[in-house]
This record gives C-alpha cells, sequence and structure tokens, in this order.
C-alpha cells in the first residue's frame, strides 16, 4: 500500500469517525438485556419444544440438549470476552477477523452470518403471527383462522419488522429502554412457565390434549435416543442462543467498552443457560416428548409450543394472557436483531466495504440505511419462511453463528502460531489472543463448529433451493461479489483495502 493510498485511507477513517460517531451510552446492563432479549423468543417458545418433531432421534433429550450447547459454546464466550475487550467496535467478530485473518475472509464470513440473521428475522416475525394466532384463540377472539395462514402470517410480520425499524431509527437510547422492559418480561414469563409444568402432573396434560384433539396419546415402542438425532438438535438450538454474537455489536455504543463488553457476555450467557434449562426441563416433565411428533402428525403442532402447552395445562384465563405476553416476547427479538445487523453494516460502511450511506447517522446516532437493509432482508426472508416452513431459516442463522466461531478460533490461531511476527507490538493482538487459554479454545470452538455444521447441512425432505448447505454457497457467492465491488469502488476513491486491516476499526 503505498504512503498515498494509506494518508486517504486514513482521512477517510478519521472523517467518518468524526461525522458519524455512535452514541456512547450504554451499559452492561443493556448489553445483558439485549443478548438474553435476542436469545430468548422463539428459540425457547418455538423451537426447542418442536425439535423432537424434527429429529425423533433426540427422545427426551431435548433439555439436556439445550444444555450441552450452552456449555459447549463456552469456548465463544471466552474468545468473545477477549476480544470483546481488547477491541470493542460495532463489527465485533467481523472486526476481529478482519485483524486477525484477512480482509476478505472477514468480509464474506460476515455475510453469511448476516444472512443467517436475516434468517432470523423471518423465523421470529413468522413466528409472531403463530402465537398471535394462538392468542386470539385462546381469547375467543375472531381472526385466528386468518392470521395462521401464510397471507396472515406475512402482514403481521411485516407490521413487527417495520415497527421495529421504527424504534431504532429513533436511537440507541430508546432501544436500551425497550430492551431492559422486555428482560424484566421475560423473567416473568419463565418463571410462570416452570411453577405451572412443575405442579401439574403429566397425565393431566395428556387427558386435556385428548379432549381438545380427541386423540389418545400413547407412548410408542421405541429402540431409544441417538447420538445423530442429539447432536442435530444441538447444532438446531445453535440458533436460540445467537445474541452472544448479537451483544458485542453494541462495542460502538458501550460505556467504558473494555470492562462493559467481557461482563455483559458473560452475564448474558450465564442467564441464558439458567433460563433456557429451567424453562426447557419443566415444560419436558409436564409433555412427555412422544406427544410431540404424534400431535404435530395429526396437525396439532400449536399445542407442542410452549404457549400450546401452557394452554392445557393453566387457567383459561392465565393461558391467553400468557399467549398474548409470549407473542411479544417473541416480536421482541428482532429489536436486538436489528441491533446486531446494523451495527455490523455500519462497521462495513466504515471501513470502506460498503458505500459510504451505511456509515451514515441520523440526528439521534442511529444508521438509518442500514436499518432500512436489515429490514428489507428480513421481510424477504418472513415470505419464505411463510411459503416453505422455518426449519431452513433456522439452520442457516446457526451455520452462521458455527461459521463465525471457526473463522475466528482461526484467526486467533494466525495470530499465535503462523504470523505472529506480523501482530508484534500490536497491544490489542496480545491482550486479545495471548495466554495458554486463547488457543485451546480457539481449537475447541473450530472442532464444535465443525462437529455441528455436518449434523444440519443437508435437511432431509427439503427442495434443493431450501438446503442450508446451498444457502449458505449463495451467501459466499454474493459475499465474493460484494467484496470485488467493494475493491472497485476503493480504487475509484485512490484507496487500496489492504490497509484497512493494519488497525483496529474507528468505533
Amino acid at each position: 500500500m503505498t504512503e498515498t493510498s494509506r494518508d486517504r485511507l486514513g482521512a477517510t477513517q478519521r472523517a467518518g469517525h468524526d461525522r458519524m460517531r455512535l452514541a456512547k451510552v450504554i451499559g452492561v446492563g443493556t448489553v445483558v438485556a439485549s443478548a438474553v432479549a435476542n436469545e430468548y423468543g422463539s428459540g425457547i417458545n418455538f423451537v426447542a419444544p418442536q425439535s423432537v418433531g424434527a429429529y425423533p432421534g433426540v427422545h427426551g433429550l431435548v433439555p439436556l440438549a439445550i444444555l450441552a450447547t450452552g456449555i459447549v459454546l463456552l469456548p465463544k464466550v471466552y474468545l468473545f470476552m477477549r476480544f470483546g475487550k481488547a477491541m470493542p467496535t460495532s463489527g465485533s467478530t467481523f472486526g476481529w477477523i478482519s485483524r486477525t485473518l484477512s480482509l476478505p475472509v472477514a468480509f464474506i464470513t460476515t455475510v453469511v452470518w448476516l444472512a443467517g440473521v436475516a434468517g432470523g428475522i423471518g423465523v421470529v416475525s413468522f413466528a409472531a403471527g403463530t402465537f398471535l394466532a394462538q392468542t386470539l384463540a385462546s381469547s375467543g377472539i375472531p381472526g385466528s383462522p386468518q392470521v395462521s395462514s401464510a397471507i396472515g402470517h406475512i402482514i403481521v410480520g411485516l407490521g413487527v419488522i417495520w415497527v421495529v425499524f421504527g424504534l431504532h431509527v429513533a436511537g440507541v437510547r430508546a432501544y436500551s429502554i425497550a430492551v431492559k422492559v422486555l428482560l424484566g418480561v421475560i423473567i416473568a414469563s419463565a418463571v410462570t412457565v416452570v411453577v405451572f409444568a412443575l405442579v401439574t402432573p403429566a397425565a393431566q396434560f395428556l387427558t386435556n390434549a385428548r379432549h381438545v384433539t380427541g386423540m389418545a396419546l400413547s407412548r410408542p415402542h421405541s429402540s431409544g435416543p441417538t447420538v445423530g438425532g442429539f447432536i442435530s438438535v444441538m447444532a438446531l438450538l445453535v440458533f436460540a442462543y445467537g445474541g452472544i454474537n448479537a451483544a458485542p455489536t453494541l462495542g460502538g455504543e458501550a460505556q467504558h467498552p473494555r470492562g462493559t463488553l467481557p461482563r455483559g457476555i458473560l452475564l448474558a450467557w450465564a442467564a441464558a443457560l439458567v433460563l433456557y434449562s429451567s424453562v426447557t426441563f419443566a415444560v419436558f416433565i409436564v409433555m412427555p416428548w412422544w406427544s410431540v411428533p404424534q400431535l404435530a402428525k395429526h396437525g396439532h403442532t400449536a399445542l407442542t409450543t410452549i404457549p400450546g402447552v401452557m394452554s392445557l395445562i393453566a387457567p383459561r384465563a392465565v393461558s391467553a394472557i400468557f399467549s398474548l405476553v409470549v407473542t411479544v416476547i417473541v416480536a421482541k427479538t428482532l429489536v436486538p436483531q436489528f441491533m446486531a445487523t446494523s451495527r455490523t453494516l455500519f462497521a462495513l460502511g466504515q471501513d470502506l466495504l460498503l458505500p459510504e450511506a451505511f456509515a451514515r447517522t441520523n440526528r439521534h446516532k442511529a444508521p438509518t440505511v442500514a436499518l432500512a437493509v436489515t429490514a428489507a432482508a428480513g421481510s424477504c426472508f418472513l415470505v419464505e419462511t411463510a411459503l416453505t416452513g422455518f426449519t431452513a431459516g433456522v439452520v442457516i442463522r446457526s451455520l452462521g453463528i458455527l461459521v463465525v466461531l471457526a473463522v475466528l478460533g482461526a484467526g486467533v490461531l494466525n495470530v499465535r502460531f503462523v504470523r505472529p511476527s506480523r501482530f508484534w507490538g500490536k497491544s490489542w493482538a496480545t491482550e486479545a489472543t495471548g495466554g495458554p487459554l486463547a488457543p485451546v479454545a480457539a481449537i475447541l470452538g473450530i472442532a464444535i463448529a465443525i462437529v455441528l455444521v455436518r449434523s444440519v447441512i443437508v435437511l432431509p425432505h427439503k427442495a434443493l433451493l431450501y438446503q442450508p448447505w446451498l444457502q449458505a454457497l449463495i451467501a459466499i457467492l454474493v459475499g465474493a461479489l460484494l467484496y470485488f465491488q467493494a475493491v472497485v469502488r476503493a480504487k475509484r476513491l485512490g484507496v487500496a483495502l489492504s490497509g484497512v486491516g493494519a488497525e483496529p476499526p474507528v468505533e
């Protein structure tokens, strides 16, 4: 990179820093609330209880699978804490990978992850329609069949997506207040589920299910759970822990981020583990695992969601209120997902990999263009989800999270063992990757990602276009094309992108 090119790059980044600085106003509480709000939603209320239907081989081990998933993600939590302290940035994993490995690899990996988050937005906005329909039905209010239709899901989902867009345009202070309030709603909901599930015998659930469906549910003869089924459900439930990836994207807006991010990431992981494990264990005590595929086979999938379970074990008034609360909880997951996506797009704009418009902020310090693109992409995935089913969208997000973990691990090993001389004298590199545990966590992260990706890269009984491996490949090709366009755009500005990774991100 020539001196002139480097000067132009530095001037461009400094100008972006001066004109487009994000608000530095949030603390640990917002980081924790943001991550938990991202995690506790459709994953626990929709995906986890129905995973038996997708992977029958897991049998009654879904609660153990969700606990194991959280535990095996500890290497990721450790690496995120190290990097969050050494390099707090709105680009989070993109910034870390681009500085430890390479800019094109970081960009393409980030595009795959962004596609997964956009897919997650589609799943969540779709699930909001499902739970709203259940709320109407349990309350005796007309309209449930209309909301349950594909068109109904699309209309409700689009409404939720663009309301969340409006919230974010108002700035990060409004976001902080919203996620803290929602954290209180989440905790109240979880406690309600656990209490009712633990005091209600399974026989009552089965009896009430028979009254509602006319089916006599009975335990089938089986050979027991399989390792493959257990691992596949773990890979699916990585989706539920996606908030850990979202938390570091607040690095550009946190007060004292070097302390705020590591503490927030650890507390968010611990909170998610406790909430998920307690709720799932309680639900599968009152709802026998073998009833899930039987109910789903006869068109009663709604009863296998947590609001559906509550409708069978709680008084009618409690069930109706709970269904409404869960609708809000599911929809609110979009709030932190918008934050993670838009701030990553903002960081890509600051590093000149996307047009300058992505790095512009409004008077509330919110990146409006990045938010609009997030809403548009989520809307497209909503339509796909409504027309083809939810599982593909869930798996795509899980794949994106796992790919990021593996590539970040490769970046740590690159710093420590492959090209250590390149990072001599860089304090952030020592702080992020130093010590004996960092390479161990990196190797474990890579191994865990490979095992889990292999278990879900191909979905049985899905058309080719909706296979996770093909959608991931499409995302990679799109990422490569966008990177080529970024190189061409940078050359017009007289800037070589090779210099972007020489220093930590602007913010």
